[in-house]
């Protein structure tokens, strides 16, 4: 069985390399590369949360069989963007989602009141990543670092701007992992309110850390999901 995983803003495919070592023969992790980072670098940033799903969703169609199993996986802005996944592949005769993972994931109505990032510069949009611990403090004085990765984040957070205009239809009856950071408060505070979203919510699981909890802590993570798999 694949499971198709979502970077977080900023993120690219090679967040979930190091999953692959956690995982037997019964999951295969597929790491969903957005344009204009890491192995699509000379493609265009798409700014637009409804253009990027669509993105999302011929990436899935085109890597699984007509009733193949599959399962998904998103962090923060990646899982917004997979539960918007799920929510239109539902309604597609293609493949068969069974379980769908939303990590460290604020709801719908959150995102829809999130700052505008045009009125955020790129000292703040970096001092805020930097401070969930998204980035190294050292390489936010990186210029060749930050040249890569600027248009990246204020791409990414276009994106989470642009969803005030998307409309979601539906509520996905997928069941759903909801996993978060203790220290996360920020996310945590959300995740009883899911219920408003999903139909069905399997379990909510709680891990050390903050908001990148997956990447202090992966081993753990990896084996809670491959615990999950049936």
């Amino acid at each position: 069985m694949k499971l198709f995983c979502l970077p977080y803003a900023g993120g690219s495919s090679s967040t979930y390399f190091q999953w692959k070592d956690y995982f037997s023969e019964k999951l295969e992790i597929v790491s969903i590369e957005l344009p204009g980072r890491g192995t699509r670098l000379d493609e265009p940033l798409i700014t637009n949360f409804s253009q990027l799903v669509e993105e999302i969703l011929q990436s899935i169609i085109e890597n699984i069989d007509i009733n193949e199993e599959f399962q998904l996986f998103g962090h923060s802005l990646g899982g917004l963007l997979a539960y918007s996944v799920s929510n239109r592949i539902e309604k597609l005769p293609h493949g068969k989602l069974n379980r769908l993972y939303l990590s460290a994931t604020r709801t719908p109505d959150s995102f829809r009141q999130e700052k505008n990032s045009d009125s955020q510069s790129s000292g703040e949009l970096l001092k805020h990543l930097s401070n969930l611990g998204g980035i190294p403090h050292e390489l936010t004085k990186n210029q060749e670092f930050l040249d890569y990765f600027l248009p990246i984040i204020q791409a990414d957070f276009s994106v989470i701007q642009s969803y005030s205009l998307y409309e979601e239809h539906g509520k996905p009856a997928v069941p759903t992992v909801i996993l978060n950071g203790n220290d996360d408060e920020t996310v945590t505070k959300f995740e009883n309110n899911w219920a408003n979203y999903l139909q069905k919510i399997v379990e909510i699981k709680r891990f050390k850390g903050n908001h990148f909890f997956i990447n202090k802590y992966p081993d753990q993570v990896c084996r809670f999901i491959h615990n999950q798999i049936q």
